[in-house]
């Protein structure tokens, strides 16, 4: 199942069909604008920001301080002063920002990994702001769901709200993919006047063991707290 409803990523202009490519891009921007949400495919800082605290309530309604965390593409690690207590490892492509997130926060865990390597299980695996860059988003989709062992949260960009170069994600077929990945759970959380779209998908469902085989998507806009 293909997951992107666009043929090929452009970053920047330039096609990206690989990790390689899709590091050079970020690189070029890295070199342009340094330490900067820009480097992170933001027209804003603002944006950055929303999209932190939007993912910091959902997290906080499910990790605990026993529960360990894998941020895929953690970047800086801009993510942490918006999580929960928990045990965290940050993971990037990019040695330069796993550098200056393991300077920027000592006590955390960064590593230079790509998550198709990873063979570690985690009880939460977290994908934040990186399904529009991604040259390969079903593989780094069906790994996130095999590591983890409680669930996963992930953004996407809605096409029906974005119609530029990045990935951009028919909610829908997303939601499926992750139930034939062997999710139970998966909650669909749309924030207003923003182009992504939250999935938590979940290993644990709605309904007693007995019926657990049955998988649910339900879109929870209203009840999030978004």
């Amino acid at each position: 199942m293909t997951l992107r409803i666009n043929d090929i990523l452009r970053l920047d202009d330039s096609p990206v069909c690989d990790w390689e490519e899709m590091k050079h891009s970020y690189l070029c921007r890295f070199n342009q604008f340094g330490f900067d949400s820009r480097t992170l495919f933001y027209s804003r800082d603002q944006l950055h920001i929303d999209r932190l605290e939007q993912v910091s309530a959902l997290l906080h309604e499910r990790v605990g301080p026993e529960d360990s965390l894998l941020d895929v593409g953690c970047g800086y690690g801009d993510v942490i002063p918006y999580l929960p207590a928990c045990r965290y490892v940050g993971i990037d492509l990019l040695e330069p920002f796993v550098r200056e997130g393991q300077a920027r926060r000592p006590d955390y865990d960064f590593r230079v990994a790509n998550l198709l390597d990873v063979d570690t299980p985690f009880d939460w695996v977290a994908m934040i702001g990186i399904m529009g860059t991604l040259p390969y988003p079903e593989d780094v989709v069906s790994a996130a769901a095999s590591l983890c062992t409680k669930g996963l949260v992930v953004d996407f960009i809605d096409a029906c709200k974005y119609s530029g170069a990045l990935n951009r994600y028919d909610l829908g077929q997303c939601a499926n993919f992750l139930l034939a990945c062997g999710l139970k759970q998966v909650d669909i959380i749309a924030p207003p006047d923003h182009p992504w779209t939250f999935i938590v998908a979940e290993k644990a469902g709605y309904f007693t063991p007995e019926d657990s085989v049955r998988p649910t998507v339900r879109n929870a806009a209203q009840i999030s707290r978004i």
